[in-house]
């Protein structure tokens, strides 16, 4: 589908409440696909159901007939309406690829104001994973695993249900989720589950807000159907249950992060619902839903316009009329790729003071935008420099100004700060190439040493350093370095993960150990935590530290340019109010232009940041401007 058809169907009045609805004519599942396809005003006694799904490769059509018109929809789309056909009677449901003229960009404006409501109102809102056998599944990673045939989507949901009844009740969820994993029907089940969250619909950012509003959602793969509820339920406990079983009985660990994703939008969802029936609250949740889902979940996310990045989750954290009322907000896909993310980032600043922002990576190949402008396009897991990125907004202080101010065309942001140093000396992104995905992680600690031991040679080469450390110390820059790239982690094994991180033998001695069965539960439970997840602590911190730069200041300190900006000698480093770290900036010939965050040894403990941010208040207005562009 390069290039759309004419949309055959009447258009929609943008003055009243309507949607097109799209009923599914009863028929065998092999007979033609009919459809009727009438305007009718969205409110909650509609009775209608949704679709969630991937729409599919667009150059892979197949045709329906709607209103006597022949259209094309994509081979998964087709696939989903033959499945979902009751042969009974008509099923009356909403599908964006039908539902909207996609081809109109006022009537998808209009409509994505909607569809919080569409899903929100919905009886129930069907996920369409695929047919049992996906054929356009890509990598698939489970072509052969210990001889074991994967179970069906049927076998693998009554599964789910079997075990959701079997755990319902018990209050050591994960030692009976122990006895599921250790029955023989599981090993198939897992087989087939593990493939189905790495199909495409778990991927999908729509698929944020179109689960996170639903009262009743239901899962289909193929013929195959059971609640959400029971799988994620089942999901859950079988995670926890992974730590405990034997290594070797589960090879491959349920990939839960998109369906984790899902879950934390429906709570972040129901913390802003809050807001309509408690003024007190209003305040509290105003914003902070919206910005915990930019910062942790968004950049995970795919979609086929980058502008929904912005506008497939602003729908669950704005009442409507504000989200269409507001210029900055509103959906326009007229609108260019930097003014929609310029437009959220002046909306954040301006209004609830979260300055901070500017801090999250950027993409830099999107045309004409400023450089103090997020694009949301990564998540900030909590390790790194990431851990002090909990913005808060900027305290009102009588007869102290620092809100930030824009430009008459909001493209100039300045804000007040000090400028501390200068980059003196530069190193270079690690070049080194990854362990592949399955590698655990005596691979990866082994190979995140080899990043650190590249910075440490490359920074001792710079004489600054010598007023910081003596020539015999050199083995300390290694532990400054472990320390800045692991900072911000709290789970259990943080402690053993920087001491193998720093001691180059440990991890082998403590495998070696359990290997031969000393010492037994603790040091066991320990090397499974550090197989398990400190691989994927590896992984997600490689994600930036691949693209981390270390430099050293002028005052002989070291330091790690974060993700992904790329500075040059002569570069400033400023603290800036309202900024939780600090930043680099880039003299231009008018003003600055933001290049990125920054770690600095011994300047970046959480109690010095706040004396900082609270000596920017007594100091006033002998603070430095910065017009970032």
């Amino acid at each position: 589908m390069s290039s759309r058809p004419p949309f055959p169907f009447d258009p929609l009045d943008p003055s009243t409440a309507d949607i097109r609805l799209l009923t599914i004519e009863p028929a065998a599942i092999d007979d033609p696909l009919r459809c009727t396809l009438r305007h009718l005003a969205l409110d909650e006694n509609l009775h209608h159901e949704a679709l969630s799904y991937v729409w599919g490769d667009e150059n892979k059509t197949l045709p329906i007939t709607v209103n006597n018109h022949t259209i094309q929809v994509t081979t998964n789309l087709e696939a989903a309406l033959r499945h979902l056909r009751s042969n009974q009677k008509g099923r009356h449901i909403w599908i964006d690829a039908v539902c909207i003229n996609q081809s109109n960009a006022i009537e998808k404006s209009d409509q994505v104001l909607r569809m919080t409501d569409i899903y929100r109102f919905a009886k129930k809102v069907v996920v369409w994973l695929g047919k049992d056998d996906d054929e356009d599944q890509e990598d698939d990673p489970m072509e052969d695993w210990k001889g074991t045939a994967r179970a069906s989507a049927q076998e693998t949901f009554l599964f789910v249900l079997e075990s959701a009844m079997f755990l319902a009740g018990h209050a050591n969820i994960t030692y009976k989720a122990e006895e599921l994993f250790m029955h023989e029907k599981s090993r198939g089940a897992h087989l087939r589950l593990v493939e189905m969250l790495n199909r495409k619909w778990f991927q999908r950012l729509w698929t944020l807000q179109e689960i996170a509003v639903a009262s009743d959602v239901e899962v289909v793969c193929g013929t195959a159907s059971v609640p959400w509820k029971y799988l994620y339920q089942t999901l859950e406990a079988f995670s926890k249950a992974e730590k405990t079983v034997p290594l070797d009985r589960y090879l491959y660990v349920l990939p839960l992060t998109a369906l984790r994703d899902i879950e934390f939008c429906r709570v972040e969802y129901q913390l802003f619902s809050l807001t309509d029936s408690d003024p007190a609250k209003a305040i509290e949740y105003e914003v902070s839903p919206l910005i915990n889902v930019l910062y942790y979940v968004v950049g995970r996310r795919k979609m086929k316009d980058i502008r929904d990045r912005l506008y497939g989750i602003l729908g669950l954290y704005f009442d409507k009329e504000k989200w269409a009322q507001d210029p900055r907000l509103r959906p326009d896909y007229e609108k260019s790729h930097a003014d929609v993310f310029a437009g959220l980032a002046r909306y954040l600043i301006e209004d609830h003071k979260q300055v901070g922002i500017i801090c999250t990576q950027q993409e830099r190949d999107i045309e004409g935008i400023p450089s103090w402008v997020p694009t949301w396009a990564s998540t900030a897991d909590k390790t790194h420099l990431n851990s002090y990125m909990d913005t808060k907004p900027i305290e009102r202080r009588s007869g102290v100004d620092f809100d930030p101010v824009f430009s008459r065309d909001g493209r100039t942001l300045t804000v007040r700060g000090r400028h501390f140093s200068y980059i003196e000396f530069l190193g270079t992104p690690a070049e080194e190439t990854p362990p592949s995905e399955s590698e655990l992680g005596e691979d990866w600690i082994s190979f995140m040493r080899k990043i650190v031991l590249k910075w440490k040679q490359e920074v001792t080469s710079c004489p600054l350093l010598k007023r910081n450390y003596r020539e015999t110390s050199w083995k300390d820059i290694e532990g400054d370095f472990c320390e800045m790239i692991i900072h911000g982690m709290t789970e259990k094994a943080t402690d053993m993960f920087y001491e193998c991180l720093v001691n180059e033998g440990l991890m082998k001695e403590i495998v070696e150990g359990s290997a031969r069965g000393e010492p037994q539960e603790d040091r066991d439970y320990q090397l499974k935590v550090m197989l398990l997840d400190q691989a994927r602590w590896c992984r997600n911190l490689f994600g930036r530290l691949g693209k981390d730069v270390p430099f050293v200041t002028r005052q002989g300190k070291i330091g790690l340019a974060a993700n992904g900006c790329r500075p040059q000698l002569g570069d400033i480093l400023c603290s800036i109010y309202g900024v939780p770290v600090p930043i680099i900036l880039r003299a231009q010939t008018a003003g600055y232009k933001m290049v990125g965050p920054c770690y600095i040894k011994d300047s970046m403990d959480t109690k010095m940041l706040h004396e900082v941010q609270d000596m920017f208040v007594r100091i006033g207005k002998g603070l430095q401007e910065f017009k970032i562009s």
